[in-house]
């Protein structure tokens, strides 16, 4: 995938991120807003219909679960892909970025291309380094 956009001039970079228990692709091409697909195991407590009969104490954390769940650029899907093969994973990747491409032709070109300060994904640190060319200040 990333020889084929890299032929059509869009970049294509596959982050690993394991601090965050994440991978992503990111796909950027001239001023088009990014398109993200992340995968991020999500860990939930199991509910208690979900246990064996045993309860935790409060001494004791909770028995969790965790779902890979899939993030795009403005969130999360609310899916889990765990127990998806390689080909559905790749459908399913494919599917969200022709989904994106639709959005990109049928959007005005004024839209703001430039969502680094509205992604609450990001810290205040690394908002500033996607944009050097900002030199407004930021209200406190």
């Amino acid at each position: 995938m990333r020889k084929a956009l890299s032929n059509e001039g869009w970049l294509a970079i596959v982050e690993k991120d394991p601090h965050n228990n994440r991978v992503y692709l990111e796909v950027i091409k001239g001023e088009a807003i990014d398109f993200v697909y992340e995968i991020r195991l999500v860990t939930y407590d199991t509910p208690d219909y979900g246990l064996d009969g045993t309860h935790h104490s409060s001494e004791q954390p909770a028995p969790q679960y965790g779902r890979a769940e899939v993030f795009l650029r403005r969130g999360g899907q609310s899916y889990d892909i765990y127990g998806y093969d390689k080909q559905s994973i790749i459908r399913d990747l494919l599917d969200q970025f022709e989904k994106y491409l639709h959005f990109l032709h049928v959007s005005p070109s004024s839209l703001p291309w430039k969502m680094a300060e509205h992604d609450d994904l990001l810290s205040e640190s690394e908002q500033a380094s996607h944009d050097p060319s900002d030199t407004t200040e930021k209200p406190e």
